[in-house]
């Protein structure tokens, strides 16, 4: 596969690659979507300071986007930071990452920890869990069930992170 050559086509490139979208991107960013698209475009220059969460959420280098070259190991986007094991052996569907990603954007919102968000995700995507909210073995699971499952522990989830960050409020 060739390397896009602007920075901007590497950038769409790492968002296509990480199973985001430039909305998705522009929300962890707190940016509109057509400010990460005029960057995709290469109308605009891609801002020093957004570089720390695009190399989280994509698990490219700016080194990567800016000049094509990467003289690190390539790291894995956060989204896909602990695969479920037998449930996904190559990570996570994309409907599934798409969603786990938008929760934790909408728990962040709300005003959850960096810990309370660490322990949200790892507590979706263990195979342990999906045992309990889906039932059966992990490889008789289907992608539908998954979901379901998650969005149902996500309810919960979402109501504890929000009576915490209540009762944060002074």
């Amino acid at each position: 596969m060739a390397i896009p050559e602007t920075p901007g086509e590497r950038l769409a490139a790492a968002i296509e690659e990480a199973g985001l979208t430039q909305k998705q991107v522009a929300d962890r960013l707190g940016l509109a979507r057509l400010t990460v698209n005029r960057w995709t475009t290469s109308k605009a220059p891609i801002p020093e300071k957004h570089f720390p969460i695009i190399e989280e959420i994509t698990g490219r280098s700016r080194e990567w986007i800016r000049t094509g070259k990467e003289s690190a190991p390539r790291r894995m986007p956060a989204v896909r930071e602990r695969a479920p094991g037998p449930l996904a052996p190559a990570g996570l569907p994309i409907r599934i990452r798409i969603w786990l990603q938008e929760f934790l954007l909408t728990i962040t919102r709300l005003g959850a920890t960096e810990d309370e968000i660490t322990r949200a995700r790892a507590l979706l995507t263990s195979p342990e869990l999906s045992t309990w909210y889906v039932g059966g073995y992990p490889e008789e699971f289907d992608e539908d069930q998954v979901l379901e499952g998650m969005k149902a522990i996500g309810v919960f989830i979402e109501r504890q992170v929000r009576k915490r960050a209540k009762e944060r409020v002074p």
